[in-house]
């Protein structure tokens, strides 16, 4: 069996303790785990079903939405825990077999809740999928197994919705543990389970503003009118292949099979191996695995490969298709995360904008007003390189130093495709603990660090629910403290240590401490 990875122990704990406050306050919790792209999401799903199982007369269904995602997490539930009786019941794999752990596609046992009364929990891969109303195949078929159902996702959200567990017939209750923030996504990085993503300037920058807004998205007509023209099309061809001549392969996201069609001409007219992927093709399984062979350079697709699409080489991805959903954003740019032997970066090429209209991958603004394609960001580009950083990196890639007394500015298609944090570190005066309400929210507890002419504060929600609970309670441990309420944690908060130093992120309008020195 594996050893896990600090958050995959840390995302598994935070479930089963959520559960447990749920049975004890005989309540139905549905909790969310959000985990980026490749940040070993099918492991963690194989380490709950295993836990799951170790409890008599347990069975568990794992519901996914393609074939290849079925195939993934029954390898890996198989792999890590060959024990386990694991079955697939998918019609895209010609298997149906139902065994105390199954794996299936939503499609194939939608309609067939019967075959499944016996289970008592079920999983959801890729769950925002799952619609925030009582409608569709994924809510009709859980809503007649009844059962307990824990969901994972790299984006906890709805284009029209907002977040999974905040719509008021939401079928999920809380997110339990999320590593999309800031903070701990940049960790991954950091610590080597991501692969760093970076973007470059792109000369060209589509204009999509008389395109019309449908059903939350971009009108596709309209997108295609706009965007589907040689000029355009052969422009961002000319300039991908420039910024591709070193690299190994590309993944293009256009809008429509015609658009796909039309950059693969330029492509090769170009002398550029490519070829195209879409949903009414039979042999696109061959054309995939042709590009993973090496034997293609540049793979185009249209809503194929926004999920499941397993390609840890892969080091380009090109945006050619302008969207206001932040799911297919966070998924197209997270087909980039994986990393492999001999990489050392993914380059974002946004020529659709999508970054300065939803944001980095690591602080997705939902339900906020955005700027527009129109909109300004504030990044810097290195004037030896082309790369593009956050306005406090001081020292580019490629060795040039910045110079602070400049703004520099930038159109909206040079937004940095990750955010950088800006972090200090403050000596600490002295702590404050008090009593803070807020109307129709239980009472926290108000930390305020007075650290000279500075004043920082933090909140401890330790008479909430979910996942804020479970940072309180780690709140908590890190002071080898225990409380239940809000009285109890500040009569006891007398004896609490005081930290040396806090490390403060400062990078947003509300500064939070995000570390403690003792």
């Amino acid at each position: 069996m594996l050893t896990p990875r600090w958050y995959q122990q840390e995302s598994h704990d935070s479930v089963f303790e959520y559960l447990k406050e749920c049975k004890q306050k005989n309540k139905r919790g549905n909790p969310i785990v959000v985990i980026p792209t490749a940040g070993g999401k099918a492991y963690c799903i194989a380490m709950l079903t295993h836990t799951v199982m170790k409890y008599k007369n347990q069975r568990v269904l794992i519901l996914i939405h393609t074939k290849e995602l079925v195939q993934q997490n029954h390898d890996e539930i198989v792999n890590s825990f060959p024990h386990l009786d694991v079955g697939i019941y998918s019609a895209g794999l010609n298997r149906k077999e139902i065994r105390d752990v199954t794996v299936a596609s939503i499609q194939s046992v939608g309609k067939k809740p019967e075959l499944f009364k016996s289970f008592t929990f079920a999983i959801v891969d890729e769950c925002h999928l799952v619609n925030n109303e009582s409608k569709g195949l994924y809510r009709k078929f859980l809503e007649a197994l009844d059962v307990p159902v824990i969901g994972f996702t790299a984006s906890p959200y709805r284009l029209k919705g907002g977040y999974l567990h905040e719509h008021e017939d939401s079928l999920f209750t809380d997110i339990v543990y999320d590593l999309s923030e800031m903070h701990k996504f940049n960790r991954l990085v950091e610590d080597g389970y991501l692969c760093r993503l970076k973007s470059k300037r792109t000369e060209l920058s589509i204009d999509i503003s008389g395109v019309r807004t449908k059903m939350g998205d971009f009108d596709q007509t309209g997108l295609s009118a706009a965007v589907d023209k040689a000029e355009i099309t052969k422009a961002a061809v000319l300039e991908t292949i420039e910024h591709i001549r070193t690299r190994k392969a590309c993944l293009v996201f256009a809008i429509d099979i015609e658009h796909c069609e039309h950059i693969k001409d330029y492509f090769i007219e170009e002398g550029i191996s490519a070829d195209v992927v879409h949903s009414k093709m039979s042999n696109r399984d061959q054309i995939i695995d042709s590009f993973k062979a090496g034997q293609l350079k540049v793979l185009i697709n249209c809503e194929i490969l926004t999920t499941g699409f397993n390609y840890p080489e892969l080091d380009t991805i090109c945006l050619l298709r302008p969207t206001k959903s932040p799911v297919i954003h966070v998924q197209t740019i997270g087909r980039g995360l994986r990393i492999a032997p001999n990489k050392t970066d993914c380059l974002i090429l946004d020529f659709a904008q999508n970054v300065s209209r939803l944001g980095p991958i690591n602080d997705i603004k939902i339900g906020k007003k955005r700027t527009g394609s129109g909109g300004k960001q504030i990044v810097k580009e290195c004037p030896e390189c082309g790369l593009l950083h956050h306005p406090t990196v001081k020292f580019c890639d490629c060795g040039h130093e910045f110079i602070f007394k400049i703004q520099l500015t930038s159109k909206a298609s040079t937004a940095k495709v990750v955010k950088e944090p800006v972090i200090e570190i403050h000596a600490v005066n002295q702590v404050k603990y008090t009593r803070h309400k807020k109307k129709d929210s239980p009472d926290s507890v108000k930390v305020t660090y007075f650290c000279g002419l500075r004043q920082f504060n933090e909140w401890i929600p330790i008479e909430h629910q979910g996942y804020a609970r479970n940072k309180a309670l780690q709140w908590l441990v890190d002071r080898s403290a225990k409380a239940e309420t809000v009285d109890e944690l500040l009569y006891e908060s007398k004896q609490y240590p005081v930290p040396k130093t806090i490390t403060v992120d400062e990078t947003d309008r509300f500064p939070r401490i995000i570390k403690y020195g003792w």
